[in-house]
């Protein structure tokens, strides 16, 4: 079966062109056709790693919105459960700190249980917020 560069190099090649032109063309066509489809993959997949998506597990203790802004040292982890148990059933959500990064948590429920002690929490990633998907008490 050919097709139209087939028939026009095949009509060229009775002007004398070597048969090697032909198939020269193909293979020059077919890595176009490679190139560009490795250039759109490649696309597609830099634009999925910068959306700042994603699932990761993450390391720190549940606090509350008020106190984690404050970054106060709560003393010692009585305490701290305390403090943060008493602040969000006065109203301020609860929060995950881990390092100096503190997330917002959209799933409030999965997580009261462990207000004030430390977690290790798998959770879908959004910029500053996070939906806890497992936690588990640090050991």
């Amino acid at each position: 079966m050919f097709s139209i560069f087939d028939y026009q190099f095949i009509k060229s090649n009775s002007m004398g062109l070597p048969d090697s032109f032909t198939i020269t063309l193909k293979k020059i066509t077919a890595m176009k056709n490679l190139l560009l489809s490795f250039a759109i993959m490649l696309t597609v997949g830099i634009g999925m790693a910068f959306t700042g998506n994603g699932t990761e597990h993450l390391k720190g203790y549940i606090s509350d919105s008020h106190c984690a802004e404050s970054k106060s040292d709560m003393g010692s982890q009585e305490a701290r459960i305390k403090c943060v148990n008493k602040c969000i059933k006065g109203g301020a959500e609860a929060v995950l700190v881990s390092g100096d990064k503190v997330y917002k948590i959209s799933n409030q429920k999965a997580v009261k249980k462990y207000a004030g002690k430390d977690v290790e929490v798998d959770a879908n990633v959004n910029n500053d917020t996070i939906e806890v998907t497992k936690i588990t008490a640090a050991k």
